[in-house]
């Protein structure tokens, strides 16, 4: 039996899912509140979740809550796994991609207002508080920032501790992990590995942009 455990979520009118083009010998689950059907993944089927976008980020983020192996790969739904999930593991013990178009979470604050993917006033105090304790200021700003459409996670001690913050942070502050995680990993002096390539261009996953509805913050 495998020792990882790929994961995703469906929740409310959002993206499909997609069938893995290589399973290898990994259980694949999704955890979803809508009627889907699938040859690959193991559909758990959820209540119709209030706050879909919260309740995603929460198991997104609690991975060793979430599943009970020792590694686990999250994948967004709008994501295609090509290779099988054991090829992976040795990336490193948290694993994403580095963001193609921002490097700081200050220029990611102004993105997020522009979208409206989180209220304003709630995106520029989650930064102050970050700039405020030394995270991405202006005299050490911040050199790269992630993009968590797809994480690898070996839960460790090191990584739960990880996951535990970031989740504690995305409970405080904003949905957008975005905002948060690179902060945690600081915090904590923890180093994120990057897969190679970016999000769209890479060896190991297919991405496929789709039109979201409005997050529930």
């Amino acid at each position: 039996m495998s020792n990882i455990t790929v994961f995703t979520t469906v929740f409310g009118n959002t993206d499909p899912l997609h069938e893995p083009a290589s399973a290898g010998g990994a259980r694949f689950v999704c955890f979803t509140d809508q009627q889907i059907r699938s040859s690959k993944w193991e559909i758990v089927q959820m209540p119709p979740q209030a706050a879909p976008t919260r309740a995603a980020r929460m198991m997104k983020t609690l991975s060793h809550k979430t599943v009970d192996t020792e590694w686990s790969l999250w994948i967004d739904a709008n994501f295609t796994l090509m290779v099988e999930p054991e090829k992976l593991l040795k990336y490193g013990e948290f694993v994403n991609f580095i963001h193609r178009d921002r490097t700081r979470i200050s220029d990611e604050a102004r993105e997020i207002i522009r979208l409206r993917k989180a209220m304003p006033d709630a995106t520029m105090r989650q930064l102050a508080a970050y700039q405020a304790d030394g995270f991405d200021t202006k005299a050490s700003p911040q050199r790269a920032l992630s993009c968590n459409g797809v994480i690898l996670r070996h839960h460790t001690p090191q990584v739960v501790a990880l996951n535990e913050l970031w989740a504690a942070e995305i409970d405080k502050h904003t949905l957008r992990d975005q905002m948060s995680l690179d902060y945690c990993a600081w915090k904590l002096g923890f180093e994120i590995s990057r897969w190679p390539g970016l999000h769209d261009r890479n060896p190991y996953f297919q991405h496929k942009h789709y039109r979201r509805p409005t997050n529930d913050y």
